[in-house]
């Protein structure tokens, strides 16, 4: 049985059972989810009770306390199952109409539970994606969204090889690379049907394609195009991702992609028009801070970014399987 159904069948017993004031009814879920219980409030409302593990002690976000005003509360509760005290998370909803939205609420809490996440860390990670949902769809700016794209599909190749590659995968907070794996680095372009005939790249920073010291830098270009039905998107490829990982290395993607950026429902479907990746080598055409005779811009001199036509860098093409191999062969500290 689905932990949906199973959360289903346990509220129609507990909802079976007779109420008794000031007393929540309760009806355990199955054992492989042993010591959660799915339980009604002496209002009728529907939810859920996850035991705290020994010494396990937080309150809920105030927003969510009895009496806020919110459709979620929860409170740290203490039951009775025989002759034993049992301190639990407590989390139910006030708004039948929005049934379908929390029992997704209770698989992800449970889950993540069950995978031995703190139950105080999977409440503030479950609520923030609870009112993700119910803002409804919601979509990243364009450009966001491609770029985002671009390091997602070169995330989905690498972690189908070694899981452990994801670690390398900087995001947002990356300080000059996308990816980075002890001396190898990848810049990743993406760019829209639009650019595709000028073959154009924008480079943000006079240092984004300066190899790591001693080391190799490879610029990996992909061109995607909107498209009814194409198989790139980001939920599909957070899918296939997550598929691959698991302990640290989930955990760092999930950190690095976060909850609240749209990515869960921003559904837009792209197909890869082309894709080339190049080592960035001496003669390259770029800036870089050493192709100035005092090895940095003049006082005053910022924010450079600049337009890079790939068709001058064809006489430095490599395959994406050299560049993807040169970053798994690196260890993980430079």
């Amino acid at each position: 049985m689905s932990l949906r159904q199973n959360i289903l069948e346990a509220w129609a017993m507990a909802l079976g059972r007779p109420a008794v004031k000031e007393q929540f009814r309760v009806y355990s879920l199955d054992a492989k989810r042993a010591g959660a219980r799915a339980t009604v409030s002496e209002n009728g409302h529907p939810g859920i009770l996850v035991p705290l593990a020994s010494g396990e002690r937080f309150q809920p976000a105030w927003s969510l306390r009895p009496g806020q005003g919110g459709v979620l509360e929860a409170e740290v509760a203490v039951f009775v199952e025989g002759s034993e005290k049992v301190r639990a998370l407590a989390v139910w909803c006030r708004d039948t109409a929005l049934r379908d939205a929390f029992l997704a609420f209770c698989e992800a809490l449970i889950e993540r539970w069950i995978a031995g996440v703190a139950v105080a860390q999977a409440l503030t990670l479950c609520h923030a994606e609870f009112r993700l949902l119910l803002a409804g769809p919601t979509k990243l700016d364009t450009s966001m969204l491609v770029g985002l794209l671009g390091e997602l599909i070169v995330v989905a190749e690498l972690v189908e090889r070694s899981s452990q590659t994801v670690l390398g995968w900087g995001g947002a907070e990356r300080e000059r690379h996308d990816f980075r794996r002890g001396q190898v680095a990848i810049e990743v372009k993406t760019t829209l049907r639009s650019d595709i005939a000028s073959k154009k790249v924008r480079i943000s920073s006079l240092d984004q394609l300066q190899a790591p010291e001693g080391g190799r830098l490879f610029l990996h270009a992909i061109h995607l195009e909107r498209t009814e039905g194409g198989k790139v998107s980001l939920p599909t490829l957070v899918e296939r991702i997550e598929s691959r990982l698991d302990g640290i290395s989930l955990d760092h993607f999930r950190s690095v992609l976060g909850v609240d950026d749209g990515v869960r429902v921003d559904v837009r479907e792209f197909s890869v028009l082309a894709r080339r990746s190049y080592e960035v080598r001496e003669d390259f055409p770029c800036l870089v801070p050493a192709k100035f005779s005092s090895k940095r811009p003049d006082e005053g001199v910022s924010n450079v970014q600049y337009d890079l036509d790939l068709g001058q860098a064809e006489r430095f093409a490599t395959t994406d399987l050299d560049a993807f191999s040169a970053y798994i062969a690196e260890p993980t500290t430079a």
